[in-house]
């Protein structure tokens, strides 16, 4: 079989072999930049052949096989230049489990077609596998997306509502009793700082919290409900002010 090189999207191709040995076939794919775009075709003749393409770089790699004027194109991208090599090899010796990796059709028959027409359809065939890796890229790096978003907003809100201290631990409710009220200079005004305690299994814990206007005004004497750590009493939130009677 003859070993050809197609470098870049041009289509020009470069004979490396003639009677191509698995020797030959491993040598070449190691000598190859695959960061850039390669084709490498093991030709039977003009109406059977096996291309494996693309690059390591963001495309993707592809693997394509004419039999009998009939072109297929692999379901899934190749993860490796190794699997390509393995693929070549197997073409080469004429073993026929290189098909187990999947193929479509894509129904194109060369007995209807020029060489140029022919050429066109081996490119094309190159760069619908091409778009297709593209588009299941496109897909992977819109989900991971959403899930960085997905991390971030949550991470967001957990800092906003003071509930990233709770992560990754039991929590539970206990009534707590407002002990101390103290006030912040701001730049605008002054602000409240709210201190209450509870105990906890005989164990006396303390914390505080800002009084502003979604959480209100508060006194001493006030009873609070609060979400508290269980392994960690110390770690505690106001989640409510009970009425007075």
């Amino acid at each position: 079989m003859k070993l050809v090189h197609i470098k870049g999207w041009t289509g020009e191709e470069k004979v490396i072999s003639i009677h191509t040995s698995e020797r030959e076939i491993s040598d070449f794919l190691i000598s190859l930049d695959w960061e850039e775009f390669n084709s490498v075709k093991l030709k039977l003749d003009s109406r059977n052949w096996l291309d494996v393409s693309g690059n390591l770089s963001g495309d993707g790699l592809a693997i394509v096989y004419e039999e009998n004027g009939i072109q297929f194109v692999s379901n899934d991208a190749p993860n490796s230049v190794q699997q390509l090599k393995a693929t070549l090899i197997l073409y080469l010796n004429a073993v026929k489990s290189f098909k187990n990796i999947g193929f479509s059709s894509s129904l194109v028959n060369s007995h209807t077609t020029t060489d140029k027409e022919t050429d066109y359809n081996s490119w094309k065939i190159r760069y619908d596998a091409k778009e297709k890796i593209n588009n299941h890229n496109h897909r992977i790096t819109i989900f991971i997306a959403f899930l960085i978003i997905g991390f971030l907003s949550s991470a967001i809100y957990l800092w906003a509502t003071d509930d990233l201290k709770f992560v990754g631990q039991d929590s539970d409710f206990v009534t707590a009793i407002v002990n101390d009220i103290s006030w912040k200079p701001e730049k605008i005004g002054y602000t409240q700082i709210v201190s209450y305690e509870f105990e906890i299994e005989g164990h006396k814990y303390d914390g505080s919290f800002k009084g502003n206007n979604f959480t209100g005004a508060h006194k001493v004497g006030d009873k609070l409900k609060v979400k508290y750590a269980i392994n960690n009493p110390s770690i505690s939130k106001r989640m409510a002010t009970y009425k007075s009677q």
